[in-house]
């Protein structure tokens, strides 16, 4: 299969006549039995992809680490720091009726807008990267691979596709774990972080209500 510069074609999936939707995967130098389409090559009765396909595409390590974009929403907001303001200016408990004008500084505050809007963002990237990922893995001849579609299951959605995309790989490649790890210590990390922002916070308010002037 030569190309017009007078080389040879680099291996990957190609027509097996123009136009046709069918592909059979070219090795560099000569045309291999392996096909694909909607039809689906049975090795042992089982589903199996291609020998020597590798299933992780760039969109999977893009998901391994989105978590990672929620995180930084928690260092842009501080509610603590809008209560310290109520105290500062009144001098008042913030539990009294001025609590009203704190709560609405926050609720409207760059910092809260900016956490929900990741939130929709990562979301959002989640349901993209994971239909790209799938188109991916089908390109790669990988049969029936775990529908993207899941990602819609509101806050569980990332973690039902990935957990079953990766059991599916296992399945048909034997192969394709090592994002799964990624994904997993990500997860850990923010989840760490979360505590800590979490305790941190808790800890300032507790500080600040000691310091509350007495009546």
């Amino acid at each position: 299969m030569a190309n017009t510069t007078g080389g040879t074609t680099p291996a990957g999936w190609y027509p097996v006549t123009p136009g046709s939707s069918q592909l059979r995967w070219w090795d560099g130098t000569a045309w291999t039995d392996h096909v694909h389409d909607q039809a689906v090559a049975q090795v042992g009765g089982a589903l199996r992809a291609p020998a020597g396909t590798n299933p992780n595409t760039v969109w999977v390590w893009i998901l391994a680490v989105l978590p990672l974009l929620g995180v930084v929403g928690l260092f842009l907001f501080n509610p603590a720091s809008y209560l310290q303001s109520v105290i500062s200016s009144t001098g008042s408990d913030p539990t009294s009726g001025s609590v009203t004008e704190a709560e609405t500084a926050m609720l409207t505050s760059p910092g809260y807008l900016i956490l929900v809007a990741l939130g929709f963002v990562t979301y959002a990237l989640t349901v993209i990267f994971a239909a790209l990922d799938w188109r991916q893995l089908k390109v790669l001849g990988v049969p029936k691979p775990f529908h993207w579609a899941w990602t819609f299951l509101p806050s569980y959605g990332q973690f039902v596709y990935m957990i079953g995309r990766f059991v599916i790989v296992k399945r048909r490649t034997g192969t394709g774990l090592a994002p799964l790890w990624i994904w997993i210590a990500t997860i850990v990390v923010v989840f760490i972080v979360g505590i800590v922002w979490a305790l941190t916070l808790v800890a300032s308010l507790t500080s600040m209500a000691a310091n509350l002037p007495t009546t």
